[in-house]
């Protein structure tokens, strides 16, 4: 297993659900890209990890901006989440105009 220790605060979630969460690591490394030269995870996939709807996890990572590194995320462009939906063949989970970030795997 593989703990994520928690910076965030998700409004409605009771801290003690958010303080540490356990994951199978094979879980992890599934959900885990190489974009721009970086290894990454998807919003949505970091999301589902901390079981919070993507739009949660990225008010609450914009309203702690403070508490990371300035490249523990990026915006993917649009050309960058086109290219990921043709290759998964879905639009993993965003809809279609969504921005979508990514959140660096070695700051997660």
């Amino acid at each position: 297993m593989t703990s994520l220790n928690n910076k965030l605060t998700f409004k409605g979630v009771p801290h003690e659900m958010t303080a540490q969460i356990n994951i199978p690591a094979e879980h992890i490394e599934k959900s885990i890209l190489l974009i721009r030269g970086e290894r990454v995870m998807l919003d949505s996939d970091l999301a589902l990890l901390y079981e919070v709807e993507t739009k949660v996890l990225n008010r609450a990572v914009k309203r702690n901006l403070l508490c990371f590194p300035n490249d523990f995320m990026f915006q993917l462009t649009a050309k960058e989440t086109e290219a990921l939906r043709f290759h998964f063949g879905t639009s993993k989970g965003e809809a279609d105009g969504d921005i979508v970030h990514t959140y660096s795997q070695n700051k997660v």
